[in-house]
């Protein structure tokens, strides 16, 4: 179990990514950012979009992080253990979320709790396809919701899920989705990565 621990750099890598988000929340809560988009002028964007990135890349760099022949031919199940660490990881995010929400009353707090479902979900399946790009996806799809995800300067497009108010269910059902699909998507293909 040690060396699993220092192979996935859970403390240099997941914990700082872990206090970081914790500082955004706390910092950022609600600052907006005048931001560039294709679709409306006059676009502001809470800086708090980009906080579920630095989940998404620190996971992703701590499940890359691994000792393959090792783990080829280890009996124990490290499949399991990468599942723990990824529940444990969101959970603590969203721990994270609710508790700066109950401090600053600010929704985009709770919308930083439903995003880190729903990139690490997208990062985790697209890690199944891509292995190491898949953080890529993940990025990508906030920048797209920035360029080209707003109908008007109030109003996202149904698709547009990170962007969306935290009382739209069907952003919350499909954050829910992505994680359960990324998280069974990373069990069926943990020993096949590189």
């Amino acid at each position: 179990m040690r060396w699993w621990l220092k192979a996935r750099r859970i403390a240099p890598v997941l914990a700082p990514g872990l206090v970081t988000i914790v500082l955004a929340l706390g910092l950022f809560a609600d600052t907006d950012a005048s931001l560039v988009s294709w679709t409306v002028s006059n676009q502001t964007v809470p800086l708090l979009t980009f906080a579920p990135l630095i989940l998404a890349a620190t996971l992703a760099l701590s499940l890359d992080s691994r000792l393959p022949e090792a783990e080829l031919t280890s009996t124990r199940r490290l499949p399991s253990l990468d599942m723990l660490l990824i529940v444990s990881a969101v959970s603590a995010t969203l721990a994270a979320a609710w508790f700066a929400h109950q401090v600053t009353h600010a929704d985009s707090t709770l919308v930083v709790g439903r995003n880190a479902l729903f990139l690490t979900g997208l990062m985790l399946v697209a890690r199944g396809f891509v292995g190491r790009g898949g953080i890529v996806v993940a990025t990508g799809w906030v920048l797209i919701v920035i360029l080209v995800g707003r109908r008007t300067p109030t109003e996202y497009f149904p698709w547009a899920v990170t962007g969306l108010p935290i009382s739209t269910s069907r952003a919350t059902t499909a954050a829910i989705a992505a994680f359960v699909l990324g998280v069974l998507m990373t069990y069926l293909t943990a020993r096949k990565l590189p």
